[in-house]
């Protein structure tokens, strides 16, 4: 790994505010009965080249922490590992994932639970969602 993307790194990470939500470590409790391996979403519909948030799900986990259109996703970290944002249901439902978005040119860190996908019922929209 060169230098510049270690020094990099670390800029990003002391940028991050630290008033993020709190979420609860993903266990074996949070699943109801029968979503053993329940595929899991945020609630946010993203242009995939850019990060750029097009539409959030009323009441889902972006909702409640507050990501809005406009927004960038600049990655995610699951389990200590930074990486892409993923599309929805690649991930398990009750997993807490940390979103690193950028809004008006700052950083802020987002901490979620990812909520069990269900493409069939999915509420209403704030924004553009491709259903």
């Amino acid at each position: 790994m060169s230098l510049f993307r270690i020094f990099a790194g670390l800029v990003l990470s002391t940028l991050i505010l630290s008033s993020a939500v709190q979420a609860r470590e993903w266990t074996p409790e949070l699943r109801k009965p029968g979503e053993r391996n329940a595929p899991g979403h945020a609630g946010v519909y993203y242009e995939h080249d850019s990060g750029r948030v097009l539409g959030v799900l009323i009441g889902t986990p972006a909702d409640a922490a507050g990501i809005q259109v406009g927004d960038v996703l600049v990655n995610m970290t699951v389990n200590g590992t930074r990486r892409r944002p993923p599309t929805s249901g690649t991930l398990p439902a009750g997993l807490a994932v940390t979103y690193t978005i950028q809004r008006n040119g700052r950083m802020l860190a987002v901490a979620l639970v990812l909520a069990p996908y269900d493409p069939r019922n999915l509420p209403p929209c704030r924004g553009t969602c491709r259903r």
